[in-house]
């Protein structure tokens, strides 16, 4: 049986990049490119009148930046996933995209095959980061941050509620974090009540699906 066709839009400013993605994705089963884009207001515009499954994106183009196609294309298309495809990057511009609605993150430098994984990822609504981004920190970050664009949890999480949350969803217990963090137990306790409270946990039980179900530990 023929897999569902994924539909996807290739958008960098370089044409060797464009072509060599292009012929890549093709020999993939399940994956058809239905376009290129060799600027932001190109993607825009074909992004709108295809309405593709993916955005393939290089955020950095030359006349639009990431974050405000991002923004147009969640407003045109809303059923469009957004990878972003590009060099390296500070976390906090990561977390910038992703917050603008982007779905996962990889590298220009990643093996080809990490690139279909991320499209297959997405498109089975997980998002998808880089293993090039192995700072764990950074890694969880980005996981919930994408969660959080997607409607998983009202506000997004400090480093510190995040580092907590995993810790706490360890069975580490109150007084024992504290000692491990170098910070009061009352810290840590303000710290649990607002993790619940941003991810809407009525329990510590609900705390611990919620952290198992978004990769954010390690049980």
């Amino acid at each position: 049986m023929d897999l569902p066709l994924t539909r996807i839009l290739i958008v960098d400013d370089f044409p060797v990049v464009r072509s060599g993605v292009h012929r890549y994705i093709e020999h993939e089963p399940g994956l058809a490119v239905c376009g290129e884009a060799a600027s932001g207001h190109d993607a825009v515009r074909m992004a709108r009148q295809l309405q593709p499954d993916i955005v393939l994106l290089d955020p950095d183009m030359f006349d639009l930046g990431g974050v405000e196609i991002l923004h147009h294309m969640g407003r045109d298309c809303p059923e469009t996933m957004i990878l972003v495809f590009s060099l390296p990057v500070s976390a906090c511009a990561i977390s910038a995209l992703i917050l603008a609605g982007a779905r996962g993150y990889v590298l220009k430098s990643d093996a080809p095959e990490i690139a279909i994984s991320a499209i297959r990822a997405i498109t089975s609504g997980r998002p998808f980061f880089s293993p090039a981004l192995a700072d764990a920190d950074l890694q969880t970050c980005l996981h919930l941050v994408a969660c959080n664009a997607g409607g998983a949890a009202a506000e997004a999480m400090t480093p510190r509620e995040l580092q907590v949350l995993r810790h706490l969803a360890d069975g580490i217990g109150n007084k024992d974090l504290a000692q491990l963090l170098g910070i009061s137990v009352k810290t840590v306790e303000t710290h649990r009540a607002t993790i619940m409270r941003k991810i809407g946990a009525r329990s510590a039980v609900d705390m611990v699906r919620y952290a198992i179900r978004h990769n954010l530990s390690h049980l």
